[in-house]
């Protein structure tokens, strides 16, 4: 018996030295400044050379040409890109699980630029490298900033949006995450047929009243669409806003679903009522939704720079808008270069980037989540230079009653598949060939919502309860 305990204590120490071991490996200093990137598409390879590891490149480049201006002394860098084009998926996979070993034993990169989860039409069939960002902040896997920003000598804190800035700290009040692109659910109108200043304060409940018939005009956001009218310049390109309604729906977290199976069921079919008042309203005014198509930045508006628009975020159940992040950058907790690395963070922020950066990384973030507007308010992607002075005024506005900051996990996709199944089932219910917008006009009825959202409610739980 004592032989088996001797035997027993020597395996468990031979265990904890093997992991000793393996922990000093993967932190030795590699003698350089690692850069992870993770913000390509699916079609990355689409002209033949990977895009982001054109602009990831590119940004190393620009970074060690400002460290010489700034007279900084840099370590040279290392570039480290993951693939994300789908015939690079076994190299992805092999790739992310190399890099959370490496951070898990002390180690990885220094720096990371990623993006949080996309829409359903360029979400990577893999998730990102860190797929429930809020329960990696939880984790402490991020450098806290707040004392090298303090520092930052290329952007203030007055020229960054601060509601969505803070959307990067910890539990503790901590700057662990920053931000780089967002965009925020909204409804677009002619300045001189809406004012914007009569929904602050409004919350999704006042959508669900009725009360106001543009105001219901937001229920739209509920459900995944993808139509465009030319008749009226109407554009509705978006997934479920569900989870931006309700940020506290899918709590990364604690792993678990915020709300009850019950309470799910019954907000959305407390929806379904008010729904009756969007049919055949197709109002002249209202130009398009805004989230995850380039609304902002293209031509598809007639003359924006000679248009007044009105900017109306969609409301959440706490009376003000939330602000989705689409691309972010942090810092290793592990990281033995943190001045180095926080000198990446401050060139990333920096109007001398955000607002001569051209063709790079944001403009690939720009691809799925786009207007994608950036953290810095002198900062601008292509196009936005084409907007009218009021229009810009309007989506600052727009910024200032963000009360909530979102990072899209894999389980809103599930959340999306749910709502689209309740789509199919009141399409189902009309005669011939209908458009999936027309859902409207279509009937469900109370047990197989409930059906459906048990079915979805699980399955969300799981991925949840995994993550």
């Amino acid at each position: 018996m004592k032989s088996k305990i001797r035997y027993a204590v020597f395996f468990l120490a031979m265990c904890v030295l093997l992991c000793l071991l393996l922990i000093s490996c993967n932190a030795k200093d590699s003698g350089k400044l690692r850069i992870c990137f993770d913000i390509g598409l699916q079609n990355d390879m689409q002209s033949g050379g990977s895009f982001q590891q054109e602009a990831a490149s590119g940004f190393a480049e620009a970074i060690a040409v400002q460290a010489g201006l700034q007279g900084r002394e840099l370590s040279e860098i290392e570039v480290e890109v993951i693939p994300s084009d789908p015939e690079s998926a076994d190299e992805r996979e092999a790739t992310l699980q190399r890099l959370r070993t490496e951070i898990m034993t002390g180690g990885g990169p220094d720096v990371f630029i990623a993006c949080t989860e996309g829409t359903h039409r360029e979400r990577l069939d893999s998730s990102r490298l860190f797929p429930y960002l809020s329960k990696s902040i939880a984790d402490g896997i991020f450098l806290p900033l707040d004392s090298y920003m303090e520092q930052f000598q290329m952007v203030s804190q007055e020229e960054l949006i601060q509601p969505v800035l803070a959307g990067g700290r910890d539990s503790q009040g901590q700057q662990v995450i920053v931000p780089l692109c967002f965009s925020i659910p909204s409804l677009i109108w002619e300045q001189k047929e809406v004012d914007p200043s009569a929904f602050v304060g409004k919350t999704w409940q006042d959508v669900l009243s009725g009360q106001d018939s543009l105001l219901t005009e937001q229920l739209r956001w509920l459900w995944p669409t993808y139509t465009f009218s030319s008749e009226s310049m109407r554009k509705n390109d978006h997934d479920t806003g569900l989870s931006y309604i309700y940020p506290d729906l899918l709590d990364q977290v604690n792993k678990e679903v915020g709300m009850t199976e019950e309470d799910l069921a019954g907000l959305l079919l407390d929806s379904l009522p008010a729904l009756g008042q969007l049919l055949g309203q197709e109002p002249e005014a209202l130009s398009w939704s805004m989230f995850f198509s380039r609304m902002l930045d293209n031509a598809m508006f007639p003359n924006p720079e000679t248009i007044d628009l009105a900017v109306v975020p969609v409301r959440n159940q706490q009376g003000g808008a939330t602000a989705v992040v689409s691309m972010y950058c942090g810092v290793n907790a592990n990281t033995q270069r943190p001045e180095e690395a926080a000198f990446v963070v401050e060139y990333l922020l920096s109007t001398e980037y955000q607002s001569t950066e051209s063709g790079g990384l944001f403009q690939i973030n720009n691809g799925f989540a786009s207007p994608s507007k950036l953290i810095n308010k002198n900062g601008f992607i292509d196009g936005d230079t084409k907007l009218a002075a009021a229009t810009l005024e309007s989506w600052h506005a727009a910024c200032g009653q963000v009360n909530q900051v979102y990072f899209p996990s894999p389980a809103d996709s599930v959340l999306n598949d749910m709502m689209e199944a309740i789509q199919q089932e009141m399409l189902a219910t009309l005669d011939g060939d209908v458009r999936k917008d027309e859902f409207l006009y279509g009937d469900i009825s109370e047990e197989r919502l409930r059906e459906i959202v048990h079915e979805y409610y699980g399955q969300i739980s799981r991925l949840l309860e995994e993550s």
